[in-house]
């Protein structure tokens, strides 16, 4: 990456480079988390806990570098999709199976890492600075204005 893309990066609106950082420090740690960590934590966060970030990762890093406006529509309904999953297989959920098994186990707080935690980045990138950050789109080398 080239010092202008660094610089990009730092200019795009904290909350993006916030969300941006989240997605790609939640998807390598789901690539790369021993299975040990994954049993312990898979009752919280789902069986894929980084599903969701791994592609909401790719539509932040496109936001901050063209600024366009569909990148982040695409990014916000991921979101809105994996808490409308998340809720489901909340709601849907068996306390009572599982016997043990941590992969069956769902926990209460699932609910927090499966639904209102993608609900609050969508709030996120739905918010003014970052609505602004793409109205903000710099004009091609034809001097016509980029698709947003």
């Amino acid at each position: 990456m080239s010092l202008q893309g660094v610089s990009s990066f730092f200019r795009a609106p904290l909350e993006l480079q916030a969300f941006a950082s989240f997605c790609l420090i939640t998807t390598v740690l789901g690539a790369f988390a021993p299975t040990s960590l994954r049993s312990l934590t898979v009752a919280f966060t789902g069986w894929n806990p980084a599903a969701p970030y791994m592609f909401c990762g790719l539509f932040a890093f496109l936001l901050i570098y063209t600024r366009r406006s569909r990148y982040r529509l695409t990014a916000m309904a991921v979101l809105a999709l994996a808490a409308a999953i998340g809720l489901a297989q909340w709601a849907l959920a068996d306390p009572e199976l599982g016997g043990g098994n941590p992969y069956l186990q769902v926990h209460p707080l699932r609910l927090f890492s499966t639904v209102v935690l993608p609900l609050l980045w969508v709030a996120v990138l739905a918010s003014r600075r970052i609505r602004a950050h793409c109205q903000h789109a710099p004009r091609s080398e034809t001097g016509k204005e980029g698709l947003r």
